[in-house]
């Protein structure tokens, strides 16, 4: 690929792509086209499928949006997103670009349903109205709308003629955002990435600086812009295994200023206005000259500037990075590996890192993560660390913020913080959590149990319209009447049942109280609903015991 040339993917991304959704569609029993957007949003937002299937507003009546995303605990205020997608099954459409009418029908969407109450809601479908109903009770929600597709991307002309719809109903606010995401990017989404053995080059610019120490060596210098925008066009994401913060996206505000000043007329400030970037390997080799080394590195790993690296891989590909753009870089040989989490960490201590990824190298995570494997689970502190790790299958892996939610609303009697204040759960609550009265085997059962209710929940929803709302509560209801992971499943899905239908009258209660104002999401946003619910169960059954 040529500098500066888009790659819009090939036959190889199609099938890539077809293999993940006709599984997922295997797995949850839906059609293809449901199943690739509950493909693409849980690897994009890291839901669980039963969320992820709650988003989808996808049939007829549907007004040209096909699912909707709600994140109100986001850094930057609620933020909503709006999914147009397009799934072909005939592998020869792979290169059609994506439908224009579908993003002119977006269009048409977003200024009469989305900006303004429409006078009527019989144009629209029963999952379409639930959702409009949760955005309406948002403060001040700011909007993405993101198109996808396993085909190529609209052409240029019909993304820019979006870009001035959203331009003039903006108002010179920026509320509303497009991205645009197709054959070639959903298929590096969706596929594993296999680790690498990454080895390399890079020429550092004018003087450096070299110094042993008993833990390794460290090599100190320059780089330029250019440089290390085509090692990434080289090596790609392996380059970033280690680093314990994903890509934010050009959208981010940080991103933003660091292309606005590697592409701009203060290119030539660049190195004293970045902190530059920390690459760690198994070794390195170079000639000792005065200036500009070429440095051989084997097992190269960028974990401190990847946001940079990627900043400036955008510009380079836009063929707008200016020749002038330089940056410092350090080159750690580490021989020890707690010493290269230590490096990991403290050159990731940045207020972008999530407070989970500074957690990861807590002492009691590595001890939750030490007596899980020896219960044959894998806790993932750091996210996703065995999704690719060869023999381990996705039953045995625990994502620490989903145990962390599920110990926290089912052991702590706390169902509505633990889905809507999740980031809490690294933060003001950890210590409320992860301290040494943690009891490893009620950390386990919650969030095996959590798992089941979600997986047996599927069968309930034409019943129980709110039971994808309300995971969380079930788990700290059945908990709290003795259930567990390990009970009969004869057993679990009666007590289940009784917990739906006791939910229903609470429900039911909701809504003969607020009419159209009602909505699933704000009832079980509410902490008092769980209070409510137990008061309802004990009404149904006295002489249940409860647990502490």
């Amino acid at each position: 690929m040529s500098k500066g040339e888009e790659y819009a993917g090939s036959r190889l991304d199609f099938r890539t792509i077809k293999a993940c959704v006709d599984g997922k569609s295997r797995e949850l029993g839906i059609e293809p086209s449901r199943a690739f957007i509950a493909c693409y949003l849980g690897a994009k937002f890291h839901l669980e499928d039963n969320d992820a299937l709650n988003c989808i507003v996808d049939g007829q009546l549907d007004c040209g949006i096909d699912a909707v995303y709600i994140d109100s605990d986001s850094a930057d205020g609620p933020t909503v997103t709006l999914l147009q997608s397009k799934y072909h099954t005939t592998e020869g459409k792979y290169d059609r670009a994506f439908d224009g009418a579908a993003i002119d029908k977006m269009q048409f969407a977003i200024k009469q349903i989305i900006l303004s109450v429409p006078k009527s809601s019989e144009h629209m479908n029963d999952d379409l109205k639930r959702v409009i109903a949760e955005i309406r009770i948002l403060k001040n929600p700011k909007y993405k709308i993101v198109f996808i597709s396993n085909t190529y991307p609209p052409t240029v002309q019909q993304r820019n003629k979006f870009a001035d719809f959203l331009e003039q109903e903006n108002h010179g606010q920026d509320y509303l955002r497009s991205e645009f995401e197709h054959l070639s990017e959903i298929a590096d989404l969706l596929a594993p990435v296999q680790q690498s053995n990454i080895e390399d080059e890079l020429r550092l610019s004018g003087d450096y600086m070299h110094a042993d120490d008993v833990d390794g060596q460290v090599l100190i210098g320059r780089i330029s812009g250019d440089n290390l925008a085509r090692l990434v066009d080289r090596q790609g994401k392996d380059l970033f295994e280690r680093n314990i913060r994903g890509y934010l996206s050009s959208d981010n505000v940080v991103n933003k200023a660091i292309m606005e000043t590697a592409t701009g007329n203060r290119a030539k400030q660049f190195f004293l206005m970045n902190n530059g970037i920390t690459i760690v390997c198994d070794s390195m080799s170079y000639t000792p000259v005065d200036t500009d080394p070429l440095v051989q590195v084997k097992n190269m790993q960028i974990v401190n500037g990847g946001q940079t690296t990627n900043a400036l891989y955008e510009a380079y590909k836009a063929n707008k990075l200016s020749s002038d753009v330089s940056l410092l870089v350090k080159i750690i040989k580490a021989d020890n590996l707690d010493f290269l989490g230590k490096i990991t960490e403290s050159t990731n201590s940045q207020s972008t890192v999530t407070p989970r990824d500074l957690h990861s190298n807590d002492r009691i995570q590595k001890r939750i993560e030490a007596a899980l494997l020896s219960k044959n689970y894998y806790y993932e502190a750091r996210k996703d660390k065995y999704k690719y790790e060869e023999g381990v299958t996705a039953g045995q892996r625990i994502d620490a913020l989903q145990a962390a939610q599920a110990y926290y609303a089912g052991v702590m009697h706390k169902p509505a913080d633990a889905k809507n204040r999740r980031r809490d759960l690294f933060r003001g609550c950890y210590d409320d959590i992860f301290n040494d009265r943690l009891d490893i085997d009620s950390f386990l059962d919650s969030y095996l149990l959590w798992k089941d209710i979600c997986k047996r929940s599927r069968s309930y929803k034409d019943d129980f319209s709110f039971v994808t709302y309300s995971t969380y509560h079930t788990l700290a209801v059945l908990k709290a009447c003795g259930s567990t992971h390990a009970d009969e499943s004869d057993q679990l899905d009666s007590d289940l049942k009784f917990v739906l239908e006791t939910i229903a009258t609470v429900v039911e209660e909701e809504q003969k109280k607020l009419g159209d104002e009602y909505s699933h999401r704000a009832l079980f946003i509410n902490p008092r609903t769980y209070e409510r619910i137990i008061k309802a169960v004990k009404e149904k059954k006295p002489d249940l015991l409860f647990q502490a």
